[in-house]
């Protein structure tokens, strides 16, 4: 564990895209979380901030944010991968709600 009990974890050389190095950094961190946390990763929009839950990933290195604002609303940002900032915070988990991961979707272009 690194500083304040967060992980350390370097991203593979090998990732061809930066949308690739995003999921690998959220994989590893998802693998480190202790049976009471969970993962909470939040975006920064125009509007404001937004609680990620899916991000979907085209050959192009756009990403498409899937989340809810601050009051709860579905929210979806569009962003270039190297544009995207994401914030994640290990927090204490409710024992009565399952932990879901991050979902991950890859989409292929109309070409192929």
């Amino acid at each position: 564990m690194g500083n304040f009990g967060m992980p350390n974890f370097r991203i593979p050389s090998f990732s061809e895209r930066y949308s690739e190095a995003v999921v690998e950094a959220v994989r590893r961190l998802e693998a480190s979380l202790k049976p009471d946390q969970e993962l909470q990763i939040h975006c920064r929009t125009a509007s404001g901030v937004m609680r990620v839950f899916r991000l979907q990933i085209t050959d192009e290195s756009v990403l498409i944010v899937h989340g809810r604002d601050e009051q709860e609303r579905p929210t979806f940002h569009i962003s270039t991968s190297w544009a995207l900032e994401l914030t994640c915070t290990f927090v204490p988990k409710d024992e009565k709600t399952e932990r879901k991961p991050i979902g991950f979707e890859y989409l292929k272009s109309g070409n192929d």
